[in-house]
C-alpha cells in the first residue's frame, strides 16, 4: 500500500488456517497499546483484512485495487455521514 495507508507496523505472528500461515501487519496509524487495530495479510487470493481484539472471528478478503479505492473514499469524505440539518445538540 502507498501514501498514508502505511502498514508497516509491528508483526503479529500469524494465523493458522487450512491456506497455510499469514504474516499479518498492524497499521502503523494505530494508537495506544494496539488492542483496536486492523491487520493486513496477503494469501494467494488477495488481501485479508481482520480485527485485531477479534483476530478469529472475521476476516475480509479484498484486492489490492479494491482495498485502495475504499480508503480514498474515506480519505475523501465519501462515506461520512451527514449531518443532520439545525443546531447542534449539547
Amino acid at each position: 500500500m502507498s501514501g498514508g495507508a502505511r502498514n508497516g507496523g509491528a508483526r503479529n505472528g500469524g494465523a493458522t488456517s487450512g491456506a497455510g500461515r499469514w504474516e499479518w501487519q498492524r497499521s502503523s496509524y494505530s494508537g495506544g497499546g494496539g488492542e483496536s487495530c486492523v491487520e493486513l495479510a496477503r494469501d494467494g487470493r488477495g488481501l485479508l483484512l481482520r480485527e485485531s481484539d477479534a483476530p478469529p472471528t472475521a476476516m475480509l478478503r479484498t484486492t489490492a485495487v479494491r482495498l485502495a479505492a475504499l480508503l480514498a473514499a474515506i480519505r475523501g469524505g465519501r462515506l461520512d455521514r451527514p449531518r443532520p440539518a439545525g443546531p447542534s445538540p449539547r
